[in-house]
């Protein structure tokens, strides 16, 4: 009798949400895993707040959670009691759902959260967002992705398993103690509004290219990548692993000097081996 009402207990706990969010909502343990099908939106100014240890499923190929203007998503787990957000399909993979999408956000917030299986995993258009300690992987496209002058900033996260660990069309995020390798391009950068700033990162490892950088026209533009460990140790080697399209020089360099000469502390303790301790 007990084991039936432990199984009726864990059953009932499933979530479905089949609509958008237009008050001020918080997903907590009690209603884990909260199953997404379709695209469900955060919208009417309000915020979607998600607690430690959650987990959002999403199936179904263009299934996605989308915030309007001025709504925000904080999702702020803990070392150990981590938010993922998953694949619904009972065998997951690549492109299993479309997005964490922040659109026009003031202020969202993801901290201690893990994102696999989506098309993008996390993307942020036009919107202010912070991320420290993620992980995402197994993406079809992107693992995370800023876009239209996304105000992002970066800290101990990794980009793994995937196309691009990182993309980035006309944004400056501000990248930090990240980790970005065991990708086909660990950082991809599209301008020719695109300034980021990317500082004490593990680039390397990336099956085609560590960086690559296109569409970028006009006056030069000089894009802040020092002080990174790119998995070599001389100039030539370094620029071996970054490439510009030919359109784009002249118009854009990567100042990568000074760099550092091995994987930095942080970028490896949480960046690359939590994410395949939690693999």
């Amino acid at each position: 009798l007990t084991i039936i009402f432990a199984l009726f207990a864990l059953a009932s706990a499933d979530t479905y949400v089949t609509e958008n969010i237009t008050v001020d909502t918080t997903w907590d343990l009690g209603g884990s895993p909260y199953i997404i099908e379709s695209t469900i939106y955060v919208q009417s100014a309000s915020t979607l707040t998600i607690d430690p240890g959650v987990t959002v499923k999403l199936s179904g190929g263009a299934s996605q959670l989308h915030t309007f203007t001025g709504c925000s998503i904080v999702a702020v787990g803990a070392e150990g009691n981590e938010i993922l957000f998953t694949s619904g399909e009972d065998t997951p993979g690549p492109n299993d759902w479309y997005a964490i999408s922040v659109a026009s956000s003031p202020a969202s917030v993801f901290t201690h959260c893990i994102f696999e299986y989506g098309r993008y995993n996390l993307s942020a258009l036009t919107s202010d967002v912070s991320l420290s300690f993620c992980t995402s992987r197994y993406a079809e496209s992107a693992g995370f992705m800023f876009q239209s002058n996304a105000n992002a900033t970066m800290t101990s996260c990794s980009g793994i398993f995937t196309e691009d660990g990182v993309r980035i069309y006309d944004s400056s995020p501000v990248i930090t103690d990240c980790s970005f390798t065991d990708n086909y391009e660990g950082i991809y950068v599209s301008g020719p509004a695109s300034y980021p700033v990317i500082h004490g990162c593990n680039i390397y490892n990336n099956s085609w290219k560590n960086m690559y950088v296109r569409a970028y026209e006009g006056p030069l533009v000089t894009i802040n990548a020092e002080n990174n460990w790119w998995g070599v140790d001389t100039a030539p080697e370094i620029e071996d692993t970054i490439s510009i399209a030919a359109s784009s020089v002249g118009n854009v360099e990567v100042d990568y000097d000074p760099w550092l000469h091995e994987i930095p502390v942080e970028a490896t303790s949480w960046g690359r081996l939590k994410a395949m301790f939690l693999n």
